[in-house]
Order: C-alpha cells, then sequence, then structure tokens
C-alpha cells in the first residue's frame, strides 16, 4: 500500500495489498492472530510511507544520524497500532467475508480518522493520499479525506471479495 503514497503514487498497489489483507484477515484465527497482522502490515506501510521522517537527524549524521532508525522503526511501530486495533475488532465481529469487508473498511476509517486527531494527530500516510496525483482526489472536496479514504478501503476490499 505505501507504493500508492507520494512520491510513487501508484493507487493500483492498494487494489493488490487490500485483497490479500483481507484474504489474511479472513483465513487469521483470531484476534490475537488479526492483530498480529494488522500491526506487522501497518508497521510495514509506514515504515516505508514514512521513510522521509529520518531527513532531519541526517543534517548533522555524526552527531544524531544514530537516532534516525530508532525514530522511523519507534514511530511506524507506534502507528502501526491504528492498523492492528481495527484489523482485530473487526476479526472479533467477523460475520464472514463480505460483511467483514464492510466492517474492515469501517474500522478503518474510523482508526485513520483517530490517528488524525488523538495527541494533535498525525494525519501522515491516510489512505487517501494515494490519490493525490490523480483527478480521483478531487472527490476528498466532496467527503473529505477519509470518507475517499474509506470509498478507497471498501473499493479494495470488495475487489478481495469479487477475486476469492
Amino acid at each position: 500500500m505505501a507504493l500508492g503514497q507520494p512520491p510513487l503514487s501508484w493507487p493500483a498497489a492498494l487494489f493488490l495489498a487490500l485483497p490479500l489483507l483481507l484474504w489474511l484477515l479472513d483465513g487469521s484465527r483470531g484476534t490475537r492472530e488479526a492483530f498480529r497482522l494488522g500491526w506487522c502490515a501497518g508497521a510495514g506501510y509506514f515504515a516505508a510511507s514514512l521513510f522521509w521522517i529520518v531527513e532531519p537527524f541526517l543534517v548533522d549524521a555524526p552527531r544524531h544520524g544514530w537516532m534516525a532508525p530508532f525514530a522511523l522503526l519507534g514511530m511506524a511501530g507506534g502507528l502501526a497500532l491504528f492498523w492492528a486495533a481495527p484489523f482485530a475488532l473487526a476479526r472479533r465481529l467477523w460475520p464472514g467475508a463480505g460483511r467483514g469487508a464492510v466492517i474492515l473498511a469501517c474500522l478503518w476509517t474510523l482508526s485513520e480518522y483517530l490517528r488524525s486527531v488523538v495527541l494533535t494527530g498525525f494525519p501522515w500516510g491516510l489512505t487517501a493520499y494515494a490519490w493525490v496525483e490523480t483527478p480521483v482526489i478531487q472527490a476528498a472536496a466532496l467527503v473529505g479525506p477519509h470518507g475517499l479514504g474509506f470509498l478507497t478501503l471498501l473499493a479494495g476490499l470488495l475487489v478481495g471479495l469479487a477475486s476469492r
């Protein structure tokens, strides 16, 4: 999914990653496994999409460069909790892959909203940002970034259902 974020801006990556995540979640054996899946996917996503967070540490690399990996991995690990929670909760409420996809899209969108406002917020890396370099981003004027993120998540997860 991080390939969809700038600077690569390849939104098609969402429609490859989201079905895979849905299949993995549907095959998970419980909430703990779903939590781990969400955390691992989120940690990878944030580590890849927030690569730029290390740049300030490299200005004076001999003094501060050693902190760069801790900043990136610590931030990615912490933000991954905002993916792990909706995955675990969706799995707990899982009525099957069909309705489960809708539940996951709703919970994931709520999680993205909370990540944007809790503790002063960190709205970087929202799902909707994958559309920044396309005309689709204009939909955010009507439904906001979280609405566009929801529509993107739902569409990607439904692709996963259709391809089962």
